[in-house]
């Protein structure tokens, strides 16, 4: 009896431990094909990623149609009155003629797209016929020449928006005199939908054995809010240096109206109209209290694309004195570039100031000179 009951003892034991191993077995394996499957799901994750990013890497990259049947892949830079800047899979930067494209492909970016009939849009560059391209405007699809294309340039990152500029620099030493002269100038042109901010700048120094001074400065600093294609009203911010007149600075306050009265297929010009204020110090150091003037500008940019491939700015600037009754002013500046490489050039700027009430005294009333210099353009 005894023997029967150990019997039965052990074999409840057996069945209990196989009970206890079998249940942590199952547990195990639960746990190991709830691990496989989180890895896989990981897995397809990242792989769905890698393809997803791929894909859209490829849908973001713009592409060029050429008439004789050839394809361009990279990124579109901008359109300037019949030529495009093209980035051709960041290997090089090419200029190609608005007549040499068959059609366009540019999705990577919302673009700001002026007209030659002065007309703004903000839209994708979808293919389109022969020669055109698909734009979004009043609520559908048009087709629109690329020749028509006056400016085109793309409005990136949060605050949409677009910047350029270019810098010269040159020198010059005569060993006879032994006087060296230097010279430099800017321009950075910031762009969004309504606003445009444009800064310029040049300086002409003179070097001797004893002395190193600036001869002729000049600093501004223009900013417009556009109503429409032909309207702007434009705030700016001046500041002058002229020896050669008797002018140790100048600083200058205003605003007026712009009327961009012409945008054709290689020219654009501009005028404003409006009052400035301006605080004067000559080079005797004697004050001039504020002045108000009213100014009369016009800025005219000509773009020749093909050999030479040259493009001229020319501004003038017309002072009639209201404090200051029956004072003139005039300043005007020429550049002539010309390039040579890509994103290079040679420049040469003119430049006049005239002024029939210089602030030195026995200052002369007429200025002007030429400089040379070496130019570099950049833009993002």
């Amino acid at each position: 009896m005894e023997m029967q009951m150990g019997n039965a003892a052990s074999l409840q034991d057996r069945w209990c431990r196989r009970y206890f191993l079998q249940r942590n077995m199952i547990m195990l394996r639960k746990k190991i094909n709830a691990f496989m499957a989180y890895r896989v799901e990981k897995v397809l994750l990242l792989a769905c990623a890698v393809i997803m990013t791929s894909i859209a890497g490829a849908q973001l990259r713009d592409t060029l149609f050429f008439t004789n049947g050839q394809i361009l892949i990279g990124e579109l830079r901008s359109m300037s009155l019949g030529k495009a800047n093209f980035d051709a899979d960041k290997l090089q930067v090419l200029s190609i003629k608005a007549d040499r494209l068959k059609t366009i492909h540019a999705s990577a970016n919302i673009y700001r797209l002026e007209t030659i009939n002065r007309e703004i849009f903000y839209t994708y560059l979808l293919p389109g016929e022969d020669g055109k391209v698909q734009i979004y405007a009043y609520d559908t699809t048009i087709n629109i020449s690329i020749e028509d294309i006056s400016v085109l340039y793309p409005l990136k990152g949060k605050s949409a928006s677009y910047w350029q500029g270019k810098a010269s620099v040159g020198y010059s030493y005569t060993r006879s005199s032994q006087i060296g002269r230097f010279n430099s100038d800017y321009s950075v042109g910031y762009t969004t939908k309504k606003i445009e901010l444009a800064s310029s700048g040049s300086v002409i120094i003179t070097q001797t054995d004893s002395s190193f001074e600036a001869d002729n400065a000049n600093a501004s600093l223009i900013g417009s809010y556009l109503f429409d294609p032909v309207w702007d009203v434009n705030v700016f911010f001046n500041y002058q240096r002229n020896l050669e007149q008797g002018l140790a600075r100048r600083y200058q306050e205003g605003s007026g109206v712009g009327l961009n009265f012409v945008s054709a297929a290689h020219v654009r010009a501009k005028g404003i109209l409006g009052v400035v204020l301006s605080q004067e110090k000559n080079t005797e150091d004697v004050y001039t209290p504020t002045q108000v003037e009213i100014p009369l500008i016009f800025i005219f940019d000509f773009f020749k694309f093909s050999k030479p491939d040259l493009t001229v700015n020319m501004r003038q600037s017309f002072f009639v004195g209201i404090t200051q009754w029956g004072r003139f002013r005039q300043e005007g500046q020429l550049d002539i570039t010309y390039k040579i490489i890509t994103d290079f050039s040679i420049n040469v700027q003119l430049y006049d100031n005239y002024d029939n009430q210089p602030p030195g005294t026995n200052s002369a009333k007429l200025d002007y000179g030429i400089v040379f210099g070496l130019q570099y353009k950049f833009s993002r």
